[in-house]
Order: structure tokens, then C-alpha cells, then sequence
């Protein structure tokens, strides 16, 4: 019955006719692209090194990120199958984006082909490599669109800002989107006034309840390189920081999005003629893309592209959330949907493929090099130069046919402990540029042996005692390799 009604095609013109074929065609197209890429996604072995899933200890984060409500919930999520966290992330903001479309052009089929090329936006697979980090936020994303129904809006987004800066701040972002069905000039500014406000509100009580833990406030670490405003240059200096990420990303999102966000860009010119009202929709969504970048300025960090998930959200509201003034209007709007759609999901399938290969190429590679059993070693000691990790990976990575669009390379030694924690091994222990602590003994064997057997393998492994010691393959690499 619910199929019949969103598919009426006795009621409909001529024109409607072929709209509602075309719907089907988009609705189906849009989801195989899905589908693909969620069984990729779900067939992923290994995830980043410092996913819950992996991690003894959430305290470091929680210093760092202020994510208090995953250190709350740390053995929960730790036990959460990394599939389950995949498939209720991606449903939580699938429903998200069409609650909130729905709000505005109340076209079911319209919004639901919106909200499946939410879901095929290229960084939101690459930011689950984190499965279990990031749940409680997109299962708050998708209590937010029951919420906002519910209570006012001074306690709505004071509410979900702490919510959100204790799981994953950047979502909140998004909260505007659900209101722009009540966008009147008048409106406008009070929900801007509100959002901005909660955000620090938000901000301060995090690091009220971060102090409360750990006795000291969130300290940003270190790699994100923060710049906090200490003078009024400052000020400038971080602005153009943000600027200069935010025009290199748009410069990969044109790339990818090719002549589908040309058309966009006219159909929002068109758009925001109609009325104010849309007008101010459209200014709405344009400040919800932006905030990711606006909101690095105070303390200047760096802006990742895996964390622009709310940027490529918010964009398709800023070209496509617009009420269907006709028919005709919502047919051109499906063309896109379906251009962007194939478009994105290529790319997200071609990434997910590269970080699926790359970290299942490593798990086999590590196999043939480590002999041992898990049960028989006490400690692995990964042993290698930054330069000589490189160069075995540019090797590895030959044989995968994929690109890698916005996955971080597992290159780094670091991103190797995943791995050697899905095969069982429970104590790894980092030896680069470190001769100290745990390393001293273990460093001082290896520089004692004359070499290792040369073998056919990218890595190598010795045995020290209950230990082994990691590195790579030294016989394989040659001089150009290391430059």
C-alpha cells in the first residue's frame, strides 16, 4: 500500500508519468551504487589503529577531542560489532537528510533520492573507518530530527551541541537544515543567533565535564597544528589558513563533482530568485557547508577532508533543497541527482577499494613475514624508518587497482598496529625514532645483527627472546626508493 501511494500513476499526467519513471529509475540506480559500496565497506577487516574497537583506553581522546560521551560509553562501543556501527551510521544520516528535505519540498520520492546521495558522498565512507568513534553521533544526527519537533529551539540547541561536542562536534553543524521549512527573515536571524550561541555554550560545558575527568581542559593535539589567537594577526593569519584549506578542497570537489555541480549552480541561481524565503534557505545551508572551516579559525587547526562530511551534506541542501515550484523543475532535479549519484559513487566505491586492498594487502604481507603465532609472542616490535615504510608501500600499493580519493595512507607505521591487533597480536610497540623506554634492548639486538636472511617478502621478522622484532625488507629497496 505504501509502495502504491508513492507510485500513483492513475492520478498522473502524461508528463507525471514519465517523472515517476524516472524516479524509479534514479531510486534504483542510486541505491546498486549503495549497495556496492556497503558490502565493500561491511567486508573491511581492519580500521584505523586508533578506532575504539582497538584502543585500551579512550582518556587521551577524550583530553584531545573532549568526546566525553564516547569515554562514557568506551566498553560499549568497544564491544559494538564494527558492521553494526557501519550500517546504523550510514541509516542514521540517510534518515537525517530526508527528514529534513521533506520539511521543505514534502515530496517523498524527491527527498528519498536526496537522502541515498547523502549516503553516496565520498568522505562518509572514508570517516567510518572509525566505525565505533563516530555512532553516537549519527544516532544523535537522527534523534535530532524527532527533537526539533519536540522541544523549543533554545533548548534544542544548547542540548544537542553538548550532545554532539561529546561525540562529534562537526554534526551539529547540520542542525540548522532542520528548519528550514520556518525560514521567514525574521526567523532567520533569531536561529542564527541561537545556533552561534549554543555552539560555545556547548564548547564551554565540554570542557567543564572534560575537567571534571581528567583535571585539565581539552588540549588540542598537537598534529592538528594549532594556531589559537593570541594577537590581532592572529586573527588573519588563521582566516587565511581556513581559506586556503577550503579552496583546495573545492578545488577535489569540482574535480569530482565535473559538470553535475555546473548545473547545480543554475538551478540555484534560478532558485534563489523565486522568494525570500528561498533565498534564505539557501543562505541557511551555504552557512552550515561553511562552519567546518568558519569554526577552525579561533584556534587555527587543520581542516581535514574526511571531516567535510557536513560540507558535501549541507551543499546538497544549498543546490537541490529548494520547494519543487513544478514538475519540470523536480525532473531537472532528479537529472542531477542522478549524475552527482553516479558520479560520487564511483569514487566512494574506488576508495573504500583502495583502503580495503591496501589493509588487507598488509594483513597478508605481515602473515608471510611473521612465522609466530600470536600465543607465542609477548611483544611485537615494529622497527622501520619513516622513509623505509614509504618506499615498501609504493611497492605494495602497485598492485592495487583502486585510487585512493580521501583515505589517509596506511603507509605509516602506526596505522600497521590495526593490522597486527586483527591477527591476535595484543602488545605492539612502535620503534621509530625512538631508542628509549621499551625500544632501548630491542633496537640495540637489531643494530647488532649483521643483517636479516634476505628473503621475497615486503617485511622481514627476527626473534628476540618471547619478542619480534618488524621491519622491512631492506634487500628489496634500493636508493631511489628511499628518496
Amino acid at each position: 500500500m505504501y509502495l502504491k501511494g508513492m507510485f500513483n500513476f492513475e492520478q498522473d499526467s502524461h508528463f507525471s508519468r514519465y517523472l515517476a519513471y524516472l524516479e524509479i529509475f534514479v531510486l534504483g540506480s542510486l541505491f546498486l551504487l549503495l549497495l556496492g559500496q556497503l558490502t565493500a565497506l561491511l567486508n573491511v577487516d581492519v580500521w584505523r589503529q586508533d578506532s575504539i574497537h582497538y584502543v585500551t583506553t579512550y582518556v587521551d581522546k577524550l583530553s584531545e577531542e573532549g568526546r566525553w560521551l564516547n569515554y562514557v560509553f568506551f566498553k560499549l562501543l568497544k564491544i559494538t560489532p564494527p558492521a553494526l556501527c557501519v550500517a546504523v551510521s550510514y541509516f542514521c544520516l540517510g534518515y537525517f537528510v530526508y527528514s529534513a528535505s521533506y520539511r521543505v519540498i514534502q515530496n517523498k520520492r524527491y527527498c528519498l533520492a536526496l537522502a541515498l546521495l547523502a549516503l553516496n558522498v565520498p568522505v562518509l565512507a572514508v570517516q567510518l573507518e572509525w566505525p565505533d568513534t563516530l555512532l553516537l553521533a549519527f544516532i544523535f544526527l537522527a534523534a535530532a530530527t524527532f527533537e526539533s519537533k519536540k522541544i523549543p529551539d533554545y533548548i534544542f540547541f544548547p542540548v544537542f551541541a553538548c550532545l554532539f561536542f561529546g561525540s562529534f562536534s562537526a554534526f551539529y553543524f547540520l542542525l540548522p537544515l532542520l528548519y528550514l521549512d520556518r525560514i521567514t527573515p525574521k526567523y532567520f536571524l533569531r536561529l542564527c543567533i541561537i545556533w552561534m550561541l549554543s555552539f560555545v555554550f556547548g564548547y564551554l560545558i565540554t570542557n567543564l565535564i572534560v575537567y571534571a575527568y581528567t583535571g585539565d581542559f581539552i588540549r588540542i593535539a598537537s598534529w592538528r597544528n594549532p594556531h589559537p589567537i593570541h594577537h590581532f594577526s592572529d586573527i588573519f593569519t588563521n582566516i587565511k589558513q581556513a581559506n586556503t584549506y577550503f579552496m583546495s578542497h573545492m578545488a577535489k570537489y569540482l574535480a569530482i563533482s565535473k559538470v553535475g555541480v555546473l548545473v547545480i549552480a543554475v538551478i540555484y541561481i534560478v532558485a534563489s530568485c523565486r522568494s525570500i524565503n528561498a533565498f534564505l534557505t539557501i543562505i541557511v545551508s551555504l552557512f552550515c557547508a561553511l562552519a567546518i572551516y568558519v569554526s577552525s579559525i579561533p584556534v587555527g587547526i587543520i581542516v581535514q577532508e574526511r571531516t567535510t562530511l557536513t560540507f558535501w551534506v549541507a551543499a546538497l541542501f544549498f543546490g537541490l533543497v529548494v520547494k519543487a515550484y513544478s514538475q519540470y523543475y523536480r525532473f531537472a532535479g532528479l537529472l542531477i541527482i542522478l549524475v552527482l549519484g553516479f558520479r560520487m559513487g564511483e569514487v566512494s566505491y574506488t576508495s573504500i577499494g583502495s583502503y580495503a586492498n591496501a589493509t588487507h594487502s598488509l594483513v597478508n604481507q605481515i602473515k608471510l613475514s611473521v612465522p609466530y603465532a600470536e600465543e607465542e609472542v609477548d611483544r611485537v616490535y615494529i622497527m622501520v624508518s619513516i622513509p623505509e615504510a614509504q618506499a615498501v608501500f609504493k611497492k605494495l600499493e602497485k598492485n592495487i587497482e583502486y585510487k585512493n580519493h580521501f583515505s589517509e595512507s596506511v603507509s605509516a607505521p602506526l596505522a600497521w598496529i590495526s593490522a597486527f591487533k586483527y591477527l591476535g597480536y595484543k602488545n605492539i610497540v612502535l620503534c621509530v625514532n625512538d631508542e628509549t623506554g621499551w625500544c632501548a634492548e630491542p633496537v640495540k639486538h637489531y643494530r647488532e645483527l649483521e643483517s636479516f636472511e634476505p628473503g621475497v617478502h615486503l617485511f622481514q621478522s627476527h626473534r628476540f627472546g618471547d619478542d619480534v622484532i618488524f621491519t622491512v625488507n631492506k634487500a628489496l629497496l634500493s636508493e631511489s626508493d628511499l628518496r
